[in-house]
C-alpha cells in the first residue's frame, strides 16, 4: 500500500522523540522523504560521490573553513566558551534543582501513598458490599425453606423458547418476599 504524505514542517525544525506526538511526525516526514524524495536524493548523492571522496583522499587541498568543519569531533565542543559558561551556571543551579527535585519526589509519593489508600477503601466498600449481596443470597435460601419451589426459575432458564411472560413467576428478587409464602 501507498501513501502519499505531504507536510511542511517549517514550524518544528527539531523533534522531541521523547513526545509521542513529535516521533509520529518524524516518522510521517522520514517516509515522505524516503517514498517522495529517494530519487532525487540519489541523483544528488551520485553527482557529488566522487568530487567528497576525492576531497577526503586528499586533505591537503582543503581550505581553512572546510578543514575546521571536517575535523570537528563532539569532544571539541567542550573547548568552546559556551559550553564552559554553560556548565559554570549548571553548577550553580544544581543545588536548587536538586532540592526542587526532592520535592517533586516527595510530592509523587504522597500521591502514590493516596491513590494507594483510595483503593484500599474501594477494595473494601466493595467487599463490605458483597458481605451485603451474601446476606440477601441467604435470605433467598431461607425464603426457599418456606416453601417457595426453586425449581420454577431452573425451569425458566431451561426453556426460553416459550414467549409467554408469567407474571407471578419469581423472578429471583425478593422485593416483595419478606419470608411468607404466597400459598
Amino acid at each position: 500500500m501507498q501513501s502519499n504524505i505531504r507536510i511542511a514542517d517549517a514550524n518544528c525544525p527539531e523533534w522531541d522523540i521523547s513526545k509521542p506526538r513529535d516521533v509520529f511526525r518524524l516518522g510521517l516526514f522520514l517516509q515522505y522523504l524516503r517514498t517522495e524524495h529517494r530519487d532525487k536524493l540519489e541523483r544528488k548523492f551520485d553527482e557529488v560521490k566522487k568530487e567528497v571522496s576525492d576531497s577526503w583522499k586528499h586533505k591537503e587541498s582543503w581550505m581553512p573553513r572546510e578543514r575546521v568543519l571536517r575535523e570537528w569531533k563532539m569532544s571539541k565542543q567542550k573547548e568552546g566558551p559556551a559550553y564552559r559558561e554553560w556548565l559554570e551556571r549548571a553548577k550553580e543551579a544544581w543545588p536548587e534543582f536538586s532540592r526542587l527535585q526532592a520535592l517533586v519526589d516527595h510530592a509523587r509519593s504522597a500521591v502514590v501513598e493516596a491513590e494507594n489508600a483510595a483503593r484500599e477503601e474501594d477494595d473494601s466498600a466493595d467487599e463490605d458490599n458483597s458481605n451485603e449481596t451474601g446476606s440477601n443470597e441467604d435470605e433467598d435460601e431461607d425464603d426457599s425453606d418456606n416453601g417457595k419451589d426453586d425449581s420454577s426459575e431452573d425451569d425458566s432458564s431451561e426453556d426460553d423458547s416459550d414467549d409467554s411472560y408469567d407474571s407471578n413467576a419469581d423472578d429471583g428478587s425478593d422485593e416483595s418476599n419478606d419470608g411468607e409464602s404466597d400459598e
